[in-house]
């Protein structure tokens, strides 16, 4: 108890003095992954905005994704152990500096570690203390979505990936996300298997880190609430509450909505946000405790606060992809920190 309380004060000691040397702290970020269509096709982009909306940069422009190749970028995820970001299209994982570098480095390509190929893939997640990403990829592009996903770990020490759900328990994963503090990972799938491909009814799976115990958590057949289409996913590790961006039934209408989960009791909680479009992807600031979230129809990326929820638009008009937010400088050393806080403690 003694060492516990120790570490637990130098962590503390340790984000309080980084927040003070910091001469003029900056705001909260979010930063998001952008499509531009141009003559010569679609190219792709990384921008950063503050929490509020305001100072809006570039920290890869378009004619800087060259370097990407054929990839589309489907993903970005932020790091708060390396303080970077992760780019993933389907095939490859790029790092990029927080603070912008103007080039994306590659970390692993699908092919070149197992000569396989995919037309692309949805969900990538990160956990630096452990070192692990994990990510999903598709078998085609076509309209059947039965059985078309498949979940990768990726070390990243290592640069080898190991297939740890094979498409032949899945559907269509749209999304991945991590609970660091319990070694999980969540997927959601927005074809359920207990339907057919006409029937987009989903689910939320839970496995843990090497693939094993796979399960069904959240589903319309499983709960006594419905699940129609879950996209985009967020865990607050504090409270431990999975939240979920629920699309609603197809097509996509005002009838979606953000659903949380108690991850502790299994059970589902009163929505946080109704009657909304499209969420399609989430992020969590366990600071502010605000949710931000992807309208991919209105092209807009919204924060809500969990304690008092309601919309406020922070991007807007933007053809984007994916979001990540990035907690202001102090709070990420807490958080990274933390992260491997949590990790040493789970691996006694």
């Amino acid at each position: 108890m003694c060492d516990f309380r120790s570490f637990l004060l130098r962590v503390v000691t340790l984000s309080v003095i980084s927040y003070a040397l910091v001469p003029a702290l900056q705001a909260s970020t979010v930063s998001f992954v952008y499509i531009e269509s141009t003559s010569q096709g679609s190219t792709f982009g990384v921008d950063q905005v503050q929490s509020d909306g305001a100072g809006l940069t570039n920290l890869l422009l378009p004619q800087d994704t060259d370097q990407l190749g054929d990839s589309n970028l489907e993903e970005i995820e932020y790091d708060p152990v390396a303080d970077q970001y992760y780019l993933f299209g389907g095939n490859s994982v790029w790092t990029l500096n927080r603070k912008g570098s103007s080039s994306a480095t590659q970390i692993y390509n699908l092919y070149d570690d197992k000569m396989l190929s995919f037309p692309g893939g949805r969900g990538f997640a990160v956990d630096g203390a452990a070192g692990f990403a994990f990510f999903s990829t598709r078998q085609n592009n076509g309209l059947d979505f039965a059985n078309l996903s498949t979940v990768w770990s990726l070390s990243l020490d290592s640069r080898i990936s190991t297939e740890i759900v094979p498409h032949t328990d899945l559907n269509y994963v749209w999304d991945v996300v991590i609970d660091p503090r319990n070694r999980q990972v969540y997927l959601s799938d927005i074809l359920n298997a207990e339907t057919n491909s006409t029937q987009l009814q989903g689910r939320i799976l839970r496995m843990n880190y090497d693939g094993s115990g796979l399960t069904t958590v959240i589903s319309s057949t499983t709960n006594s609430g419905e699940i129609f289409t879950p996209y985009g996913l967020a865990i607050d590790p504090v409270t431990n509450t999975l939240y979920w961006g629920d699309g609603g039934a197809i097509p996509e209408g005002s009838n979606a909505y953000i659903g949380r989960y108690d991850i502790t009791t299994g059970e589902i909680l009163d929505p946080l946000l109704n009657t909304i479009v499209f969420p399609a992807y989430l992020d969590y600031d366990p600071v502010g405790e605000d949710i931000y979230w992807l309208n991919q129809n209105l092209q807009r990326i919204t924060r809500v606060d969990v304690n008092n929820p309601q919309n406020i638009p922070i991007v807007d008009g933007r053809p984007v992809l994916s979001l990540a937010f990035v907690p202001e400088p102090g709070a990420v050393t807490l958080l990274g920190l933390s992260s491997l806080f949590l990790f040493k403690r789970r691996r006694r």
